[in-house]
């Protein structure tokens, strides 16, 4: 029972990020650190990327967030290990992916991406969220 109401969950959230138009309406959860600071975050631009996404636009995805779609099967697979983990009460195998070797290069990744995209010339300003 767990499984099915964590994967409908799954499902209305991609169906909701399916038919809210992001690009266009402010609909979306907005990002703290942007109105606090001004700049984006690595997240910026994940909703509609997603939204891009679902509809096979995958170009306008790529500049909302390129990191995002860069790393979309990482992303689905630590939403796998979290459902599994947290909300089916199952344990997940020991994985490369979740190993501090893999995690800790992705997060400095994510740091750099973070940076880099705040710098306003070309080519980071293309991905500005």
């Amino acid at each position: 029972m767990k499984r099915i109401v964590s994967w409908l969950v799954i499902i209305v959230v991609c169906i909701y990020y399916y038919f809210a138009n992001i690009t266009t309406k402010s609909v979306g959860i907005p990002c703290v650190f942007k109105h606090v600071t001004g700049y984006s975050c690595s997240g910026c631009g994940t909703q509609r990327a997603l939204h891009c996404l679902l509809h096979l636009e995958i170009e306008k995805a790529w500049y909302y967030n390129a990191f995002f779609v860069f790393f979309l099967p990482y992303y689905l697979y630590l939403t796998y290990v979290f459902i599994e983990t947290y909300i089916v009460k199952r344990s997940v195998p020991d994985s490369f992916f979740l190993h501090k070797k893999f995690v800790i290069p992705f997060v400095i990744l994510l740091i750099v991406f973070a940076i880099l995209r705040n710098i306003s010339f070309e080519p980071f300003s293309r991905f500005q969220a």
